[in-house]
């Protein structure tokens, strides 16, 4: 069908009706006809004007409605006796026969009557109500029209109502110029294309919908891609960023252990790898660091220590601060001493601590009456630290330096310096001086000091005068140099020796030694004959010595140079001082050092304020003795849980027994014999009074024996029991808190077998349990052949009790024993975890103290696992460098103990899921490990070499530092890196705190 030729602003049809008959049937009719057999591509099948949906705003009302009848093609009446009577109808009406002609207008009856008459050819006027009058004898023929009264009822009308489509198709066929049944045809035409379309529509949505998702899968592949990359290129940055970090801490390590601490710190913040934990433990347990001040006590001029190290007085323009620093990293500043308002040149503390004598220079600011050029002095008593009472004020003329003797009975007094006297008072009294001497003459009288012993002092100059300002030798008519006094009358002292060449000195606190510094030159003296000081020996440094400090056993020493570094002596033979150990470079040079009262720690203030603290020894483990034994060859060891006994095994069938109460001086005791020739291992009870000790006959004979040995008392063992076993035996294992015996042993061609005994009577072991052979899995080995010879097995099989002494590791699998007639099989909880699986065997085991953890070896494998009610889970594992040949675990479960065929003795930090990491090796000998046994005590390890010794070994503070590496670093550093320095450090990488 061809859509009707009407033009823009033209009409296919003209509604005329009257509103108020039938203002809801026009609107559904002219919706009809604009809908009926609308093609795709057009708005409306038929433009059709209706007065209120058609008209715009205009004045002149039927000029717009006459514009409208004379453009359209076809007039719609809505015939009802309401438009019979509208005279906007009649008018409407008279317009279109004034222009068109009788065909061209169409009737709807919508209300009354229409009669035609076919003998006149015209309407039954009489009869017909819904015509006007005006369109009597114009029609030549019967019209057509359109019956739709019943609509008046119909409350929604559209073209989904048949009667109501059917009205409207016969009105649009005419007005189409075509028949209804082409109109329908068309419709349906139409409505086939729609379909069409829209179902291509869909289609091609749904094309694209598919090419959409494809483009945004592709796109999130990207992404993601892209974001893998991202993240792996970040994870390489940070990775290089720690690898650095570390690098640079391992070169600081010496020099500045601060700021090496600190980057190791920062490269477990940035990427916490095993890497950065091993080397964050190394730094730890190699500097001798042990706190850096995070505040400080501010710049000053002097600085002085009392003797015990833990408290500070410092001296400004301002006066004397005293500072509590026995927390090194947050020092305490307790009081100001308040008094007159003068340049302190000295300060000195007495042996005790409780007095300080303070000696100032007046100047130009006098007090008190004071005269120009005078000094004062004034003692405090120190009692209450946080708040001392000044009970001694004195002016004396030109003092410039005051000493306790080590009673603290009498004071000396230096005043002058070339020109210089000594005084000697009694402060037994502090408040009440008594002079003990005059004032006399001193020519080195800059500095001085008793000796340990009170009987000598000491004098010395560092200032040297010339005649005319002339620095010629022939001008010069004093030289620096020091004096000794005999005072054991100290109301006679008496110049008894000088030497040249001084500038600062200090006594050892336990022997008539004498350390004095000149320029870069420390000379050690032997002052026993005070007539004649004898130099030990002479230490050169790179710089001018600024002071000097003895330890409290006077076996070290501590000197401080102008280069800003400090250096830690062993002057236990004084003759022959040990190499200088550097305690890092400061930021300005040191001018106050202490010993702790222990020795164990020296603390440090330098020219800005800032404290350091440090360890006279190492954090590190520390080989403290060497057990040996006349054997061959040793097999095992085993201390008993409070550490305090060790039993070796080895060739012979000895068992040597040592006291280790001090593990620095362990004693051997009995030795126990009757074993076969191979002691193999070695089990304490809980309460070390029974040892257990499984042997095998030989390198032939394949015999075994287990022997139960009364230990209350080392100094007479007493053999309690023999068992006989079937083959040797290869691990015993006593309960720590229950009364059984587990052992293991096998043959070299035979499966491995496992026992338990009752042995709450030791005297009469009762077998309670005996697995022959033992197959935890169910897997065994072929049989062996009945012509192959029965030897002793040279492997492994562990025996090893958790600390509740209800599981028993066995080899390759976990037993419940709270039943010991009953064994229970413990599978690992995850046995289908590949993972897991290939760690499943072992050939070592050692329980953490909490029995939470255990840790397995297989050749160079080492794995750890949680250990609950159903078994064992994995955690982790690490590889290392060699084959091990035993392992155990540190009480405290931070630390294992490795030992290999190689001669290697190592320590491993593991924590939770992280793999274990080296922290270090502690032996490298040509004989082989075939032992490692921690101490009950936590502090000691026994390794055992196979040539016949022990060694014992302190663990220094490495336990603590493989608890908590993050924790012990922050108490020493107070802070991380600044945001300076990670910018330095760590460019590119958002700063991250790295201490709470």
């Amino acid at each position: 069908m061809t859509p009707s030729p009407t033009s823009r602003g033209s009409y296919d049809a003209f509604v005329s009706y009257s509103h108020a008959a039938d203002s809801a049937l026009a609107p559904a009719l002219q919706r009809g006809l604009h809908r009926l057999a609308k093609p795709w591509n057009r708005p409306r099948a038929l433009r059709v004007f209706r007065d209120q949906a058609s008209l715009a705003a205009n004045p002149d009302l039927w000029t717009t409605i006459e514009g409208a009848l004379e453009s359209s093609r076809y007039f719609i009446l809505l015939a009802s006796p309401e438009s019979a009577r509208s005279p906007w109808v009649r008018r409407e009406i008279d317009f279109w026969k004034a222009h068109r002609g009788p065909e061209t207008m169409l009737i709807v009856l919508t209300g009354g009557e229409i009669v035609w008459d076919h003998h006149r050819g015209d309407f039954q006027w009489e009869r017909t109500t819904a015509l006007p009058d005006g369109l009597r004898g114009w029609f030549q023929g019967e019209p057509l029209w359109v019956d739709l009264r019943w609509a008046a009822a119909e409350p929604n009308l559209s073209l989904n109502h048949g009667r109501f489509r059917e009205a409207v198709g016969m009105l649009a066929a005419a007005v189409h110029g075509v028949s209804k049944d082409e109109l329908d045809s068309e419709e349906v035409r139409q409505h086939a294309r729609t379909v069409r379309l829209r179902r291509a529509g869909v289609g091609a949505l749904t094309v694209l919908l598919v090419i959409a998702l494809i483009m945004a899968n592709l796109a999130d592949e990207r992404r993601r891609e892209a974001e893998k990359q991202r993240r792996l290129a970040e994870e390489q940055r940070r990775l290089a960023t720690v690898r650095a970090l570390q690098a640079e801490a391992e070169n600081l390590r010496d020099s500045d252990p601060l700021l090496s601490l600190r980057l190791s710190l920062a490269a477990g913040r940035v990427k916490p790898t095993a890497e950065a934990r091993e080397g964050l433990i190394t730094t730890l347990h190699r500097t001798r660091l042990a706190g850096r001040s995070v505040t400080g006590v501010g710049k000053h001029d002097q600085a002085s220590y009392a003797p015990d190290g833990t408290l500070l007085a410092t001296a400004s323009d301002t006066g004397v601060t005293l500072w509590d620093t026995r927390d090194a990293v947050h020092p305490r500043r307790l009081v100001r001493l308040t008094g007159p308002l003068e340049s302190v040149v000295s300060m000195t503390f007495s042996a005790d601590g409780r007095l300080l004598a303070t000696v100032g220079n007046v100047g130009l600011n006098p007090s008190d009456g004071i005269q120009r050029g005078t000094s004062s002095l004034m003692l405090w008593d120190l009692a209450d630290r946080a708040r001392p009472r000044r009970v001694l004020h004195w002016a004396l003329q030109d003092a410039v330096a005051a000493a306790f003797s080590p009673d603290g009975t009498t004071m000396a007094v230096v005043t002058g310096r070339a020109n210089g006297t000594l005084q000697l008072w009694d402060v037994t009294k502090p408040s009440a001086p008594r002079r003990l001497t005059g004032a006399l003459p001193a020519y080195d009288s800059d500095t001085v000091m008793f000796s340990p012993d009170g009987r000598t002092l000491v004098t010395g100059s560092g200032y040297f005068t010339a005649k005319d300002g002339s620095l010629e030798p022939g001008s010069v008519t004093h030289t620096t140099g020091w004096t000794v006094w005999d005072i054991r009358d100290v109301r006679r002292p008496r110049a008894v020796a000088r030497r040249p060449h001084f500038g600062i000195a200090v006594f050892s606190r336990t022997a008539p030694v004498l350390a004095v510094g000149n320029d870069r030159t420390l000379t050690l003296w032997d002052l026993r004959t005070p007539r004649t000081p004898r130099q030990l020996a002479r230490l050169d440094h790179k710089d001018q010595v600024e002071s000097v400090v003895f330890s409290p056993d006077g076996r070290s020493l501590v000197a401080s140079v102008l280069d800003k570094t400090v250096f830690l002596r062993d002057v236990s033979d004084p003759a022959h001082p040990g190499r200088p150990v550097m305690l890092g470079e400061h930021t300005r040079p040191v001018d106050a050092a202490a010993f702790s009262r222990d020795g164990r720690t020296i603390s440090l203030a330098d020219q800005t304020g800032a404290l350091t603290r440090w360890l006279t020894g190492s954090r590190a483990p520390v080989r403290v003795a060497t057990l040996t034994m006349d054997a061959f060859r040793l097999a095992a060891s085993a201390f008993s849980p409070d550490g305090r006994k060790l039993a070796v095994g080895g060739t012979g069938g000895k068992v040597w027994l040592w006291d280790t109460s001090d593990p620095t001086r362990p004693r051997r005791r009995t030795p126990l014999t009757g074993q076969l020739q191979r002691a193999e291992t070695v089990s304490f009870n809980g309460d070390g009074s029974v040892l257990a000790v499984g042997s095998q006959a030989g390198e032939v004979n394949p015999d075994g024996r287990i022997t139960l040995w009364d230990t209350s008392d080392l100094g007479a063992p007493r053999q309690l029991a023999e068992i006989s076993t079937r083959s040797g035996v290869t691990a015993v294992a006593l309960s720590p808190r229950r009364p059984a015996l587990a052992a293991v042993g096998a043959t070299l061609f035979g499966e491995p077998w496992f026992g338990l005994w009752d042995i709450r009577d030791p005297r009469h072991p009762v077998p309670t349990k005996l697995v022959n052979p033992y197959t935890p899995r169910g897997e065994t080995s072929a049989s062996a052949s009945p012509d192959l010879p029965s030897l002793p097995f040279m492997g492994t099989t562990p025996a090893v009790f958790g600390p509740d002494g209800t599981t028993l590791a066995l080899p390759g699998a976990l037993w419940d024993v709270t039943k010991p007639s009953a064994p229970v099989l413990l599978p690992p909880r995850d046995s289908s975890d590949l993972q897991s699986m290939q760690f499943d065997s072992y050939d070592f085991a050692a329980f953490s103290g909490d029995g939470r953890h255990l840790v397995t070896t297989e050749g160079r494998a080492l794995a750890v696992w949680s250990v609950g009610d159903e078994g064992r889970s994995f955690l982790s594992s690490t590889q290392v460098p060699d084959r091990l040949s035993q392992l155990d675990v540190h009480p405290a479960g931070h630390l294992i103990a490795t030992g290999s065929p190689t001669g290697r003795a190592g320590l491993w930090s593991v924590t939770g899921s992280t793999p274990p990491t080296l922290a270090t090796t502690l032996t490298d000998v040509m004989a082989e490990v075939v032992d490692v046994r921690f101490s009950g005590d936590r502090r000691t390890l026994a390794v055992t070499l196979d040539s016949g010794t022990v060694e014992l070994w302190n663990l220094g503070d490495l336990p603590a530092i493989a608890a908590d590496p993050t924790g012990a670093a922050c108490a020493i550093t107070g802070t991380g890196l600044s945001r300076e320095e990670w910018q330095q450090y760590a460019p590119g990488l958002p700063y991250t705190a790295t201490c709470p």
